[in-house]
């Protein structure tokens, strides 16, 4: 790529003349309809030229276009020139690698028209393995200048833009899918139905930029700078969110299915109207740590959340990446996601929504039940489980009433038995009168009946009966007394 290309201002001669329609026209004949602008003359080209033959030098700070101001007649002619040197150097053959995209690192693009140009991996920044041992200087140095550009529909996918300077630039319909912009400052910049998908914009800045109906699925926002920033109708499934700065933001009718926002951060002015939690399948948000600050819940349909997406992962035994999960990584997730569903719980309670926190606390106690399986604390873990069954943790009243009707007329049932087929007591019982032993041998005062003797069939039973009442009752004492008072 570096070697002398003289020949080239030669074979980029175009000798037409006219208006900018005229070029348009010519360019669309020779199969390049992105060109625009008339051919830069011959003295630009051969400066061009010899800028290209710049070793760049990341230490000194040294690339071919820093700090030089660029037109987008120079861009587009450039590109015609990047395009004949990967051909001629066999780049992107049948078995080889693709060739890097035109390195602009440092260039200065501001307020240029470049709309609709085909960018594709553009290098305006360092690499991830370049990054390392540089000092912030040398990376902003490396930084490419697009302030207040019009980038709209222009195709930079893959495109290189650690810390790229994009501050009020016009994206509109952009496509920067799998694009590195770690760092990147767009701040008011308009991404209006832009495509980021799979972008790394972790620790970016979008202050205030529109992103409305963008598409972002599985971008990387970590840490990002997403104050006050519009995401209305935004794509944002299986985004990672983790840190991020959402205060302010404009999140109404956002998709988030399968979204990671733990330790995300909101505050009162958050709008969060409509938005987008669950597929009510396999994407779940994950809510752990969420710094909610007064944001406000109730305008989300937290009915259509089954599960949040901590306890999804937690029950999965593999990694997105097929690994399977050792024993302690997945005590570490159930116990997060006990976590995170009783924070949201305690949350949706504080402002009012008891039955949608409800479900998140019962779906709590379900997990801890497994976080002590996983734990081998077998008396917890059996204790639980019989809350869970007499009552649902006191969230499925109505379970531990048909438990109770069911032990009471078992029991009924087998004290009218005794008393026809064994001839226990002086007596047959008739159907009531088994009915009224049942009841008082359940809470505990079924040895009071007249017996013949203790061994007698239906004084066992009323024993027998009088056990189970009494841990029936001391679990019921227990689970309402926990979900109701916390205890």
């Amino acid at each position: 790529m570096n070697k002398p290309i003289d020949y080239l201002p030669a074979l980029m001669r175009h000798p037409v003349n006219g208006d900018l329609e005229d070029w348009r026209t010519h360019w669309e004949a020779k199969g390049q309809p992105w060109r625009t602008m008339p051919e830069i003359d011959e003295e630009r080209q051969r400066d061009l030229v010899k800028r290209l033959t710049i070793v760049p030098s990341i230490e000194k700070g040294i690339y071919p276009f820093r700090d030089i101001k660029l037109s987008r007649a120079d861009v587009e002619w450039l590109l015609v020139v990047h395009s004949i040197l990967c051909d001629s150097a066999g780049w992107g053959d049948e078995g080889g690698r693709e060739c890097e995209g035109l390195d602009l690192r440092g260039a200065d693009l501001r307020e240029e028209d470049l709309s609709g140009l085909p960018l594709v991996r553009i290098r305006g920044g360092l690499t991830v393995r370049e990054l390392g041992n540089t000092t912030s200087e040398q990376r902003d140095m490396a930084g490419i200048h697009l302030e207040g550009a019009n980038l709209s529909r222009s195709q930079l996918e893959g495109a290189l833009l650690y810390g790229a300077h994009l501050e009020e630039t016009n994206l509109i319909e952009a496509h920067l899918e799998e694009a590195f912009l770690c760092e990147a400052h767009l701040e008011k910049s308009n991404l209006f139905q832009s495509h980021l998908r799979g972008a790394n914009l972790s620790f970016a800045h979008l202050e205030e930029a529109n992103l409305i109906k963008a598409h972002l699925e599985r971008a990387n926002l970590s840490f990002a700078h997403l104050e006050r920033a519009v995401f209305s109708q935004a794509f944002l499934e299986e985004a990672n969110l983790i840190m991020a700065h959402l205060e302010g933001a404009n999140l109404s009718r956002i998709h988030l299915e399968g979204a990671r926002l733990q330790r995300a951060s909101f505050d009162s002015t958050s709008i969060l109207e409509d938005a987008i939690m669950s597929d009510g399948k396999r994407k779940f948000a994950s809510l752990a740590d969420v710094r909610w600050n007064g944001a406000n819940l109730t305008v989300v349909d937290w009915s259509s959340v089954q599960m949040l997406g901590d306890e999804y992962e937690a029950r999965q035994r593999k990694e997105r990446g097929k690994r399977v999960k050792n024993k302690a990584e997945r005590l570490g997730e159930h116990k997060a996601a006990v976590h995170a569903n009783r924070q949201l719980a305690l949350v949706l309670r504080s402002q009012g929504m008891n039955e949608d926190a409800d479900h998140f606390a019962y779906r709590a106690q379900l997990l801890q039940r497994v976080v002590w399986r996983r734990q081998r604390k077998l008396l917890k873990y059996a204790f639980s489980w019989l809350l869970y069954l007499l009552a649902g943790y006191g969230y499925r009243p109505l379970r531990g009433i048909f438990i109770y009707l069911f032990v009471i007329l078992s029991f009924a049932g087998g004290y009218y038995w005794a008393t026809h087929a064994l001839h226990a007591q002086p007596y047959p019982l008739s159907y009531y009168e088994a009915l009224v032993l049942s009841i008082s041998s359940f809470h505990g005062r079924g040895f009071f009946q007249p017996v013949g003797n203790l061994g007698d069939p239906v004084a066992f039973l009323a024993a027998m009966e009088a056990v189970f009442g009494f841990l029936i009752e001391i679990s019921f004492v227990a689970t309402f007394t926990q979900r109701y008072f916390g205890k």
